[in-house]
């Protein structure tokens, strides 16, 4: 294909290709494709809202039509040889093209590198396998198999909605970048929404990206849930209002706002970072509409930082939270960066990621131009930390001083905050700022293994091994309900129903007190049965 010479009066024009211009040969498609997966794409809807047909179909084309480099000397001269045309002396474009482009002359392609033309469908990136990321016997695998179960995002994967102006691809979708290229069978064997699940989908994207983007992931996930719940929330605000209800144009609105955001949420925006914050904030924009055309005064808007659009970092710096980068405390750009309106380029060097065209890493990028002593500026002074002029003998100091310390209690089980009796009177000679940093003050089981020796062994065979107290010392009032805190479902069940057997085993001395009776069902207000569903968390526990 060679339309890019078409001849005119005043001699042969290169032809342009507008964005529009696809119709100028193709009928206007009004057909509805699908991928395999049954992902509709709606031609109609994509021409009712003006999407070019170059948004999705980028690469119609091949090949450049440019002149190969020995074409002419192929016809006038050996390899080498100066090329001279006709008459003697080099012609410009137009005469040649007269001389040549006449019945019964060479084909265009005997000068020119041929432009191949063809329709591609963005099927490629949006079609899914299943056994790429079910198992054999995963559920989802039953027949017949739900052909819309991602559809939603591979919608906001190819940045298609019929309620957006515009299509606002992925710019991996563009990249014909599929959804198993990160998805693999291995990143997709943790539970979703794990820690272990993004944790191999980081290492996806450092396997394609090197170890510059290793935290990327984690600020796309972060930013776009924290901007969605807000987004989701502001919505819902307006449901149930009869003003808006009774007002046509603003139920519609409302309907707009509201599909923006389920389509969001439901295709999880991170995999389309630019597209789904501009279709977040175009939610955003019909709610506000929509109580303005109910008569209302819209409530403020939530603040979603930075727009993620192309020019700026937040298209890879989505919504960044606190970092440990040059200060003692944690920085948090969310604060400075929202109602302060600190802008990336007030603390961070303008430098791009890569220098120049040769795609080489710019070390300057994203350094920090500012120094501890600038936040001064807004921060003033710093603050003069003296424990005492607030806490007094006989208040914090006061023996015991109970506080929440993070203890492992049985081995491959989790973390639980137990609370520890801790003595300030002992630790005296300690200065106070050697352990609280900050208001409020907090105490972290490393500040003690720093003086004291870590003498807490989960592989020990039982808590009285070490401490010596009764079962009944041992347990305080509240402990009655939170046996889970400490003890295994198994471990518990195997001691039956909360009984009055069960509860004689602390309360011995109880064996004569209504002994006809069930000690659960007066001081727990439930039968032994229910007690012990309540102890295994099983049941919400009922009001008191």
């Amino acid at each position: 294909m060679l339309c890019h010479a078409e001849p005119q009066p005043t001699g042969p024009q290169r032809f342009v290709l507008e964005p529009d211009g696809c119709q100028e040969c193709h009928a206007e498609p009004t057909h509805v494709a699908f991928a395999s997966t049954g992902t509709p794409i709606d031609h109609a809807t994509v021409l009712e809202n003006d999407i070019p047909c170059l948004q999705c179909h980028y690469d119609v084309t091949a090949g450049s039509g440019g002149l190969a480099e020995d074409a002419c000397r192929s016809c006038h001269g050996p390899p080498g040889a100066a090329v001279r045309l006709t008459g003697g002396e080099p012609r410009d474009a137009s005469t040649v093209h007269d001389q040549h482009a006449v019945d019964g002359g060479p084909a265009c392609t005997r000068c020119h590198e041929e432009i191949s033309h063809s329709v591609v469908g963005v099927a490629s990136a949006l079609e899914l396998e299943c056994t790429a990321c079910h198992v054999e016997g995963d559920p989802a695998l039953r027949q017949p198999v739900d052909s819309t179960a991602h559809v939603e995002d591979q919608l906001v994967f190819a940045g298609l909605s019929p309620f957006h102006e515009g299509a606002l691809p992925a710019v991996k979708f563009r990249a014909r970048i599929s959804c198993q290229d990160c998805h693999s069978a291995a990143a997709m064997q943790a539970a979703p929404d794990s820690p272990a699940r993004l944790s191999a989908l980081r290492q996806e994207c450092v396997a394609c990206h090197g170890s510059r983007f290793a935290g990327l992931l984690d600020e796309w996930v972060e930013g776009m849930r924290a901007n969605t719940r807000s987004v989701g929330a502001y919505v819902a605000g307006l449901h149930g209002d009869p003003r808006i209800d009774a007002s046509p144009d603003a139920d519609s609105l409302r309907s707009v706002a509201d599909s923006l955001w389920t389509l969001i949420s439901a295709g999880h925006g991170v995999h389309n970072i630019g597209g789904a914050d501009r279709m977040l904030r175009d939610a955003l924009a019909d709610a506000a509409e929509a109580s303005r055309r109910a008569g209302l005064v819209p409530a403020p808007l939530p603040d979603l930082g930075p727009v993620a659009d192309a020019a700026s970092c937040a298209r890879c710096h989505y919504r960044p939270g606190r970092s440990h980068e040059r200060f003692p405390e944690p920085f948090d750009h969310r604060a400075h960066g929202g109602a302060e309106g600190l802008e990336c380029a007030d603390c961070h060097t303008p430098a791009s990621l890569f220098v120049a065209e040769d795609r080489v890493f710019d070390p300057d990028h994203g350094g920090i131009t500012l120094a501890a002593g600038d936040c001064l500026s807004c921060h003033h002074a710093e603050p003069e930390l003296a424990c005492a002029s607030c806490h007094v003998e006989g208040d914090a100091f006061q023996d015991p001083h109970t506080t929440l310390l993070p203890v492992t209690i049985e081995r491959d089980r989790q973390t639980r905050p137990r609370p520890v009796d801790f003595s300030h009177l002992a630790h005296d000679a300690v200065d106070c700022t050697r352990c609280h940093t900050g208001a409020p003050p907090a105490l972290a089981p490393d500040d003690c293994a720093s003086c004291h020796e870590e003498h807490h062994d989960v592989e020990v065979s039982g808590c009285t091994s070490c401490h010596g107290a009764t079962v009944k010392e041992a347990h305080t009032v509240a402990d009655h309900l939170d046996c889970g805190a400490c003890h295994t479902n198994a471990t518990l069940a195997d001691l039956g129903a909360a009984d009055r057997r069960f509860c004689l085993q602390c309360h011995a001395e109880q064996v004569d007190h209504k002994p006809e009776g069930e000690c659960a069902s007066c001081h727990l207000l439930l039968e032994p049965a229910a007690a012990m569903r309540r102890i295994l968390a099983a049941e919400e526990a009922p009001p008191r």
